[in-house]
């Protein structure tokens, strides 16, 4: 059951000139082996009709017969023996993050205020206005979020009762990220660390201020990610141990983390260099704690949403920016991350099959419920398509949702189906 570290997606050879379409069927293959299966089914079953204009909503999903509808008022999705392809948000939504501020950590901003009245003759003077703290601009505001579910800030916060409040478009979350309360967390920035940086430098030649700065966020956003899937590594390993798992599933959760390190360090390598400054993750707040669970059915489910379907994502979103980079040191990082996310989405369904096998009914209904969940949401892609950066290993929003879409499809719906009948020994 070791898994091969093989060079390129599932260690099937490299990833040059390698199509959309070519990787999925890799994927697929792979991912079947892991599960224990010798086929996967590829490609729609049956009928797959996708309108335009909008995503899909409120479908149903039976996993073990393998049918799903879901409909919309401005698109539909009907599937016969697939999954809910889960066709993603076009770009994001536009909503309001808020932030603590002062942070009491780095901030020494100090609110100003009108004077107090004059006092009467026996009285005091009146008291002081209110203090009215300034928000951190836009470009700096982008700093002070998690890379998770913020893509950009759109314009200047609004500071009301201890927090300053911006306009933001979120994005997805692609990879393993390591979640409390339902919320993905990542570190902030720090500036001026370059204790991650360990890359060569991408080319910067002819690249104007504004595409710099759009390939610095796109990376930067992904070497967070990549920073707190290290931490989500080692939560996994613990939890493995708490289950009673395989010591060769302990094994590979340990190199993932590890393979996460390097990830982290090539991203960062790269915001640094497009951005012109040194930038690393600050320090992880845990908040004193990490949450480890000894229930097979819950770290089960959990290992779909992050492993099964996060790190099928990130594969397919690596993949996908290789195909049309230009620059030798840009590819070599999106090969590198494209051959380990797929490693990483193999033993997730690894351990989910072990976990079925081993803990039975109850563990196939959460895996089941955590798969129905993942696939009937709407999944926003990265924003920020003002520049096309795909020379530069970031793919356009409208392919990475097509390609998301197929890879629900062709790859985690079968993959989601067979796992719904993986049976206990005898």
């Amino acid at each position: 059951m070791r898994i091969s570290r093989g060079t390129g997606i599932a260690g099937l050879g490299t990833m040059n000139n390698t199509s959309s379409s070519a990787v999925r069927r890799r994927l697929a293959t792979a991912i079947s082996s892991a599960i224990g299966t010798t086929t996967v089914a590829l490609g729609c079953q049956g009928q797959v009709t996708v309108g335009g204009g909008g995503h899909g909503s409120g479908g149903q999903v039976n996993i073990a017969q393998g049918t799903a509808s879901s409909s919309s008022s401005s698109s539909t999705v009907t599937s016969t023996g697939t999954l809910n392809p889960c066709a993603p948000a076009a770009g994001g939504d536009k909503t309001t993050a808020c932030v603590p501020w002062p942070d009491p950590t780095t901030s020494t901003a100090v609110g100003s205020g009108t004077s107090g009245g004059v006092g009467g003759m026996s009285n005091a003077g009146g008291a002081g206005g209110a203090g009215n703290v300034p928000c951190p601009a836009p470009a700096d505001a982008k700093f002070m979020f998690g890379a998770c579910g913020v893509a950009s800030v759109d314009g200047f916060g609004t500071y009301t009762n201890g927090t300053c409040c911006y306009p933001v478009t979120t994005a997805c979350c692609s990879g393993r990220p390591f979640i409390v309360d339902e919320r993905a967390v990542t570190a902030k920035v720090a500036r001026g660390d370059d204790s991650w940086r360990s890359r060569e430098a991408p080319r910067l030649d002819g690249l104007d201020a504004r595409t710099r700065r759009a390939l610095a966020d796109a990376w930067l956003r992904d070497a967070l990610l990549e920073h707190a899937s290290i931490a989500s590594f080692s939560r996994f390993a613990l939890e493995l141990l708490a289950v009673g798992a395989p010591s060769d599933l302990v094994d590979a959760a340990h190199a993932a983390a590890s393979d996460e390190v390097a990830h982290a360090r090539i991203s960062f390598a790269m915001a640094s260099a497009y951005a012109g400054t040194e930038l690393g993750p600050g320090a992880f707040d845990f908040a004193g704690s990490v949450e480890v669970s000894s229930d097979l059915a819950v770290v089960a489910a959990k290992a779909v949403t992050e492993g099964c379907i996060g790190e099928t994502l990130a594969a397919m979103q690596a993949s996908e920016g290789l195909i049309d980079a230009t620059d030798p040191v840009v590819r070599d990082a999106l090969e590198i991350i494209a051959r380990d996310e797929s490693r990483h989405a193999q033993l997730a369904y690894r351990f989910v099959a072990w976990a079925v096998a081993t803990g039975g009914d109850r563990v196939r209904a959460a895996v089941n419920e955590a798969f129905t969940r993942a696939l009937e949401g709407p999944i926003a892609v990265p924003a920020g398509d003002e520049l096309d950066l795909s020379a530069h290993g970031r793919a356009r929003s409208a392919l990475l949702r097509q390609s998301f879409e197929q890879t629900m499809v062709e790859v985690i719906g079968p993959a989601a189906r067979t796992l719904s009948a993986v049976a206990q020994p005898s």
